[in-house]
């Protein structure tokens, strides 16, 4: 029996090799928005206590130089935040980008994946076929003979 040869093994092949790409760079995408969430954590965690300590500073004396310097930090961690958000806003639609990048790119391997298989089942059928014509071209004349050689005698 002959073996199956998928005649479009190179395209698959190239599929696969798109999907990973592609899961690839949803994989980084994700790991930048991650790395986004994070830094927001530790922001708002740096802003949550540079507002604890300008209070804490308030209920005691403090001087004027303190109060400024104190602002100046938080304003420049809320700026900090800002921009982070930013950030986090245009990860997410990269991450969503490349999401829908992969899909398709798992897509379009799985629609070459399923014509192999419909291939390789309709050459399988084939096979089987021409076996058994081969084994009823054994038997049937065997049978014959035998028949022929029984009317004979």
């Amino acid at each position: 029996m002959k073996k199956f040869k998928f005649k479009l093994e190179l395209v698959k092949r190239l599929r696969e090799s798109e999907e990973k790409k592609k899961l690839d760079d949803y994989a980084k995408a994700m790991q930048r928005r991650h790395g986004q969430e994070q830094k927001i954590e530790k922001l708002q965690r740096d802003l949550a206590q540079s507002e604890d300590d300008i209070m804490a500073r308030r209920r005691s004396i403090f001087s004027a130089a303190d109060l400024h310097a104190d602002r100046n930090a938080t304003l420049a961690i809320r700026m900090q935040l800002e921009t982070a958000q930013k950030d986090l806003e245009e990860a997410l639609g990269e991450e969503d980008n490349h999401r829908a990048a992969f899909l398709g790119a798992k897509s379009n391997r799985e629609i070459i994946d399923r014509l192999e298989l419909k291939q390789r089942e309709a050459f399988e059928n084939d096979m089987r076929k021409i076996e058994e014509q081969e084994i009823e071209d054994v038997v049937v004349p065997r049978y014959s003979k035998s028949e022929h050689n029984s009317l004979f005698q």
